[in-house]
């Protein structure tokens, strides 16, 4: 699975080679954006009427695309990364990323537990 996520995150920084920290702005809006759609996208496709034809389709389109554009997003050098290289970025982002779903897993399970009582 380490490997699948890895191909999908070198295709996202491969995309744009061009990304710096003063269009970061521009492209953290763009998340809002998308996940403005993702939500439009959700509500029509479970409303009774659904009015716009939304499919589930359209709601995993519009979220992959919030995921596209974080992780370019996580990609943009930094001030605090200027002498790392890209694979010094992408392990502090693995060890971060591990501390954020322990936290997010316990989360789950303290929400869980409070169901169960």
């Amino acid at each position: 699975r380490r490997d699948k996520m890895k191909e999908i995150f070198d295709i996202i920084y491969k995309a744009n080679p061009r990304r710096r920290l003063d269009n970061l702005e521009r492209r953290m809006l763009k998340i809002l954006e998308e996940t403005g759609e993702a939500t439009a996208a959700y509500l029509n496709v479970t409303s009774e009427l659904n009015a716009k034809g939304s499919t589930w389709e359209d709601l995993r389109e519009e979220l992959l695309d919030i995921i596209i554009i974080a992780v370019d997003c996580l990609y943009t050098p930094l001030p605090i990364d200027e002498h790392k290289t890209r694979e010094q970025i992408e392990a502090e982002m693995l060890e971060e990323f591990k501390r954020k779903m322990i936290k997010w897993e316990k989360q789950i399970q303290e929400r869980r537990d409070v169901t169960l009582n």
